[in-house]
């Protein structure tokens, strides 16, 4: 009996003694003699702060690339092993040569800057520094024409042109001054290089300037270094610079093999009269217009205002203020040989030109 309550107070004795230094007790052996036999199992201890914290750059607003003015940037620290992200920032903006300990820096510059950033937390557990890249560009970018074309109206031409600016890329539109305004929206365009726009020319003829507009990323507005000129020539000048003299002799000769060929011609009208449907040349489905002006025009002249040698020609449309025995000029294509039978009841056979402008 004394035993067994020497042996009771032994186990209670150690339990308070294991309970004090933060152990614990279990019994789960059997002691001689039908007592629990005591075992001491160690507490587990808090597992160690291995994780490194984390920093992040705050841009003011992240949505844009390129900022035109000096950016202040909030350099946040995280660290998920303490409640309170307690740790400790440091920056390298001089590309990792020297660091600083801070919660902000403010980047000025002209391009691309980095940002070196790295984080310390209580436990000395260090981030591996890593970059933040932020564009800044506070100058204008500068446009240059480099082209001045001469276009046919209506025709299509190419304008060249350069942006200079430290931004990649920029906005671009083309403004034309002349006769008539016209912009003409070109988008994005890489700066740096020579670019070209395509450009129609659905304008009244004369001689027009043209500026490059350009915005780079950043929001600056180009400055415009020179103007280009673009030409455009009116149709008719153009149809006309193509038109070649040629003497009635050899037009009459070879009409059937010049066809398609523009020419010149000066002459008296010796016929002129307006083409209904049930009069004469109205075999030529191409002429099936209305109204259409059909005349003889005597293109040799024999001096003393006296003209020979007819050539018949069609206008579709009117030949306004044009009457017999006038001097006019047509310009206008071969469409070969042309048989009539004059009033007098002869077939007689003529060079035929389709008229496309005409003057007196």
């Amino acid at each position: 009996m004394l035993r067994r309550l020497s042996l009771l107070v032994l186990t209670a004795a150690l339990t308070v003694l294991l309970i004090a230094c933060g152990g614990e007790a279990s019994s789960t052996a059997d002691v001689p003699g039908g007592a629990q036999k005591s075992t001491l199992t160690p507490s587990s201890t808090d597992t160690p702060d291995t994780t490194p914290p984390a920093s992040t750059v705050c841009l003011r607003d992240a949505s844009k690339e390129w900022y035109r003015s000096p950016q202040k940037l909030a350099i946040l620290g995280t660290d998920d092993s303490s409640p309170d992200d307690a740790c400790t920032v440091y920056y390298s903006i001089d590309g990792k040569k020297t660091w600083k300990q801070g919660r902000s820096v403010t980047v000025k510059g002209q391009g691309k800057r980095v940002i070196w950033t790295y984080a310390v937390d209580a436990a000395g557990n260090k981030e591996a520094p890593h970059a933040q890249e932020i564009y800044l560009d506070n100058t204008p970018p500068v446009t240059v024409a480099l082209s001045s074309p001469t276009v046919v109206q209506g025709k299509a031409t190419t304008i060249k042109y350069r942006v200079k600016d430290a931004s990649p890329a920029a906005t671009v539109s083309i403004r034309l001054k002349g006769p008539a305004r016209r912009t003409f929206s070109v988008g994005e365009e890489s700066c740096n290089q020579t670019n070209s726009y395509r450009l129609t020319a659905n304008l009244p003829g004369g001689t027009y300037t043209y500026t490059v507009n350009a915005k780079d990323a950043a929001g600056n507005v180009a400055v415009q270094k020179g103007s280009g000129r673009i030409t455009v020539v009116p149709l008719s000048v153009a149809y006309k610079s193509r038109c070649k003299s040629i003497s009635f002799k050899v037009l009459d000769r070879n009409a059937n093999q010049l066809v398609g060929r523009k020419y010149v011609l000066r002459g008296q009208v010796f016929q002129i009269q307006d083409a209904g449907p049930d009069q004469y040349w109205t075999e030529f489905e191409e002429f099936d217009v209305q109204p259409r002006t059909q005349i003889l025009l005597s293109v040799t002249s024999l001096g003393y205002g006296v003209y020979t040698d007819e050539v018949a020609a069609v206008f579709e449309g009117n030949m306004k203020r044009i009457y017999e025995d006038d001097i006019i000029t047509i310009w206008g294509e071969c469409l070969g040989s042309y048989s009539y039978e004059s009033v007098a009841g002869w077939t007689i056979t003529v060079p035929l030109i389709r008229i496309k402008y005409f003057a007196k």
